[in-house]
């Protein structure tokens, strides 16, 4: 029994003597548990609806990884235009993922993380042993960048030799093909099989020579090169900086993503970059439609679209100050664009409102015409801040030429030379002269007059308190199944300064977007 009592004596010494290591060791566990951040920026649109969907390619990236097996293990967020607003939120990603338009020496050169300031930022970044994605256009580089690539990234599609000159050595080329995996015992494709689908591939990638663990995952041995690893369109590469890279020449075609595989693939290259172990059957998340990612992201049921000048939209401007006028409406998610353009890149179907602030028309292609027309047609909603012409009587025919349905769609304009700059205080009257707005302070151009023949219903009006004179404010009438509406408000820069404006332009919004 003596014996008994001393060997457990020493047992329970051991046990004490070891439990600060015990301690040790779990907080070591913990730490390496600890939640990995992946940064995702979007590029402003510039392809076709449907392709090259910068903006809804990382929500909805952010929104399969909040949802995924791995959820517990990922910190996510999005930003926009390129790059973030505060780029000290890079300081402690893990990862940094870019689905932008790159460099191809001919129709854009404009890259978000290409310019001397923020390639320092980037450098400082993947020093510390932060991970790198390149999706798709991302991957496109000018010489000098792209020899950098090499390093961070393991490969980029090069077109430009070491003199500058035009020389395309990567090649593209748009077709449905079967993919095949590579070193199938890596993580990344836990759970993928091999899978079908269309995109538009870039292959004969420029791939670092001196890289020992660079690994090609992906082949679409129907693109026919001849060249090593030339049909390789997807690798992840291990830095000796202790990072990591995963890169994609796919995802041309957002579509891709409702395939399972491919979606199983792109996850766990994400995640893996990041320093996520990777489950044993993948990284599982279900496709999220654009209400579902909306709805997660930003707790919103609604979207619009704000097409505005060119510019960038700073805080106190009007753009700025318009946007947090529509999302006085607390369901509205606002979207914004400063290229009318873009009217025909974006699928319109995504949105329950798009919102001209312009002055014209001006530059519209036919294609946004068409989009435009078909929108509103099939039910869509349309706000446009009124348009300003001469007293010439006509509007001017770089808006109206070749657009039979122009003057359908926009049936009123001011006449800018028929007002003077004169202001004077103004009333609310009509359909919303509600308490609220019985204190509305606004100081209205004198003398403004609008031009224009097609019918209109008058929502409210402003009437000047020194004359007596009133002037439509807001109006509304139907194209198609779809509604319009077009308000003086915002003829003034300050207009949505003022918290009441921005009120009572809300209620124009809910005027066109719950109109049954």
């Amino acid at each position: 029994m003596r014996q008994m009592i001393e060997r457990f004596t020493k047992v329970l010494l051991l046990i004490l003597m070891f439990f600060p290591l015990i301690k040790v060791s779990e907080a070591a566990v913990s730490g390496s548990n600890a939640k990995r951040k992946i940064v995702l920026i979007a590029g402003e649109k510039s392809h076709p609806a449907g392709t090259h969907e910068y903006i809804k390619t990382v929500r909805l990236i952010k929104t399969l990884l909040d949802n995924s097996n791995v959820a517990g293990a990922v910190e996510t967020e999005v930003h926009l235009n390129g790059w973030p607003q505060d780029e000290k939120t890079l300081e402690d990603a893990n990862l940094i993922l870019f689905a932008s338009d790159g460099n191809d020496g001919y129709n854009f050169g404009d890259v978000p993380f290409f310019t001397p300031d923020r390639m320092k930022v980037m450098e400082r970044q993947i020093k510390r042993g932060c991970g790198l994605s390149l999706l798709h256009f991302s991957t496109f580089a000018t010489y000098p960048l792209g020899q950098t690539l090499l390093n961070w990234a393991g490969g980029y599609f090069d077109w430009q030799d070491s003199t500058g000159k035009r020389k395309p050595y990567s090649a593209l080329k748009e077709t449905e093909a079967e993919i095949k995996l590579l070193n199938t015992n890596h993580s990344i494709h836990r759970g993928v099989r091999p899978f079908n689908i269309r995109d538009e591939f870039y292959y004969n990638m420029r791939f670092s020579q001196h890289l020992e663990d660079f690994r090609p995952l992906l082949s679409v041995p129907q693109l026919g090169s001849e060249l090593e690893n030339g049909n390789v369109v997807a690798w992840a590469l291990n830095r000796t900086d202790g990072g990591r890279a995963f890169c994609s020449t796919m995802n041309h075609y957002y579509s891709n993503w409702e395939n399972g595989d491919y979606r199983k693939f792109m996850l766990n290259g994400i995640a893996w970059a990041s320093g996520v172990e990777i489950p044993e059957k993948g990284v599982e998340a279900r496709f999220f439609n654009d209400e579902e990612v909306t709805s997660h992201i930003y707790h919103k049921t609604l979207k619009a679209l704000l097409i505005t000048e060119p510019g960038i939209v700073k805080e106190g401007s009007n753009t700025a100050n318009l946007k947090k006028a529509l999302e006085t409406d607390r369901r509205i998610l606002v979207d914004v664009s400063s290229n009318i353009n873009d009217i025909w890149q974006y699928n319109l179907r995504d949105y329950n409102l798009l919102v001209l602030n312009r002055k014209d028309t001006s530059g519209i292609n036919k294609y946004s015409k068409e989009v435009l027309e078909n929108y509103l047609k099939n039910g869509g909603a349309l706000i446009s801040l009124v348009f300003h012409y001469p007293s010439s009587g006509r509007p001017s025919d770089i808006n109206t030429a070749g657009w039979p349905e122009y003057r359908s769609i926009f049936r009123r304009e001011i006449v800018t030379d028929q007002y003077s700059n004169k202001r004077e205080a103004v009333t609310i009257e009509g359909r919303l002269n509600k308490p609220r707005f019985k204190k509305l302070q606004l100081n209205l151009y004198d003398g403004l007059m609008l031009q224009g023949e097609m019918p209109v219903t008058t929502f409210f009006s402003f009437k000047y308190n020194h004359s007596g004179k009133s002037i439509p404010a807001a109006w509304t009438y139907p194209y198609g199944k779809g509604r319009v509406a077009q308000s003086i408000l915002g003829l003034q820069s300050s207009d949505f300064n003022s918290n009441r404006l921005r009120e009572l332009f809300a209620e124009i919004v809910s005027e066109v977007i719950d109109w049954p």
